[in-house]
């Protein structure tokens, strides 16, 4: 799974760690919102959806 990535690396949350995004409603929205996007790399959403779960 080294390919699954920690952190983001576009975007308004660039460098942030996706797990710390699940503490505040933007981030945690803004992950629901890449898992909804058609050309979301699999291994980033996989990583979304991994930090979604874990709260």
């Amino acid at each position: 799974m080294a390919r699954v990535p920690t952190h983001l690396s576009f975007g308004k949350h660039k460098g942030e760690a996706i797990a710390d995004l699940t503490t505040h409603s933007d981030g945690a929205g803004y992950l629901k919102w890449l898992l909804k996007q058609d050309t979301v790399d699999p291994y980033l959403a996989e990583a979304c959806q991994q930090a979604l779960d874990s709260v």
